[in-house]
């Protein structure tokens, strides 16, 4: 049988709305990996950026990957951490926010290309690599701003249980909400762009 686990998520840091929205994901077949995607899911720092916007994207993507590697015949099985992707693509949700309405109607246009597919929720711990995936499509996005340090953090999306969670907070610096920039936790204007801090 030709059946696909695929496993998505999608995050926005370091504020959401508005942050730097990213996705990633992992395509797997009867326990190999066949291919893995990330990237940004929105241009930076607008309203359009956004955990739900990226959620969205990881899964359009990573059902576009499937078809472009002429595997639209297998049986899939998404596996997602975000409780409202899965209860919005499986009908049980209305979709009333605007910035995802087109981002649905993608998806279930997507869907009749497959020969099946079921898309079910999982806990964060279980979706670990396309965590990483979208991680890592962060940090790459904060390495190549301008006005960075070589350095970059993301929260976790696992619940906070002491030290287990790293967040900017906890090392000292923060990031300018408008422009992106790494500054110490203390500052009240943004080096690089001026943006006064609340």
């Amino acid at each position: 049988m030709n059946r696909l686990v695929v496993f998505i998520d999608g995050a926005c840091e370091p504020k959401n709305p508005g942050g730097v929205a990213t996705y990633g994901f992992a395509i797997y077949r009867d326990g190999e990996k066949l291919d893995e995607g990330s990237g940004l899911a929105a241009d930076p720092w607008t309203e359009q950026a956004s955990n739900n916007v990226a959620e969205y994207t990881a899964l359009i993507r990573a059902l576009e990957k499937v078809l472009a590697i002429g595997l639209g015949g297998s049986e899939v099985e998404v596996r997602s951490d975000s409780a409202l992707l899965v209860q919005q693509v499986n009908g049980k949700y209305a979709v009333r926010a605007l910035r995802l309405k087109p981002l649905h109607e993608r998806v279930i246009r997507l869907l009749p290309q497959f020969k099946s597919i079921h898309v079910q929720w999982i806990p964060r711990e279980e979706n670990v690599e396309a965590d990483a995936l979208t991680r890592r499509a962060y940090e790459t996005y904060v390495l190549s701003a301008p006005g960075h340090d070589g350095s970059a953090t993301f929260r976790t999306k696992a619940k906070p249980t002491g030290s287990t969670m790293r967040n900017s907070a906890e090392h000292g610096f923060m990031f300018c909400s408008r422009c992106g920039t790494k500054i110490p936790l203390d500052s009240k204007f943004c080096k690089a762009c001026g943006t006064r801090l609340s």
